[in-house]
C-alpha cells in the first residue's frame, strides 16, 4: 500500500472513493503551492504545503494516474510529508509537469480545495493569496517546469 499526498481538489473527499482510508492532514516538506489553473508543488527550500495523506491501492492509482493525465500532465514524486502528529513519512505527489507561466484557477476549482482542506481541518486562510498572487510569473526555468 502506498501513500499518496493530496493538496489539491483530491484533498476533498467528495472526489475521492468512499471506502478510503485516510492518514490525516500534514504538510509537504521543502515545497510550495502554486497554480497554472490547477494546483502544483514547485521545489522550495523552507516552504511547506498543506495536504492529506491517503492510502493508495493499485486500483486508486491507476484511477487518480487517469485523473491526473499521468505522465504527460503530471508526473509523480516521492515527498516528504510531516503529520501533524510529528511523524514524517514518505508518500507519493502529483507534481505538473511543465507549469509555463503560472495562472490563477477558476474560482470553482479553488472553492473545491478550500472545501477539502476544511474536511480535514487545514486552515483555507492562505489559499486565495497564492492563487491571486501569481498571475503571469514565469516558472519555466525552475524545478517546478522540469519534465
Amino acid at each position: 500500500m502506498k501513500l499518496y499526498a493530496a493538496y489539491g481538489m483530491n484533498t476533498n473527499k467528495y472526489f475521492m472513493p468512499p471506502d478510503l482510508l485516510g492518514r490525516g492532514g500534514g504538510e509537504i516538506i521543502d515545497y510550495r503551492l502554486a497554480f497554472n489553473r490547477h494546483a502544483t508543488i514547485i521545489p522550495e527550500s523552507g516552504s511547506t504545503v498543506p495536504c492529506v495523506v491517503w492510502e493508495m491501492d493499485e486500483k486508486l492509482e491507476k484511477g487518480l494516474d487517469y485523473r491526473e493525465t499521468y505522465p504527460t500532465y503530471y508526473r509523480k514524486e516521492n515527498v516528504n510529508v510531516k503529520l501533524s502528529d510529528g511523524i514524517i513519512l514518505t508518500a507519493v505527489a502529483y507534481v505538473m509537469n511543465d507549469t509555463g507561466k503560472l495562472l490563477a484557477p477558476e474560482t470553482s476549482y479553488l472553492d473545491l480545495i478550500k472545501e477539502g482542506y476544511k474536511q480535514h481541518g487545514i486552515k483555507t486562510d492562505k489559499l486565495s493569496s497564492i492563487a491571486n498572487n501569481q498571475r503571469g510569473i514565469d516558472t519555466s526555468n525552475s524545478n517546478g517546469g522540469a519534465k
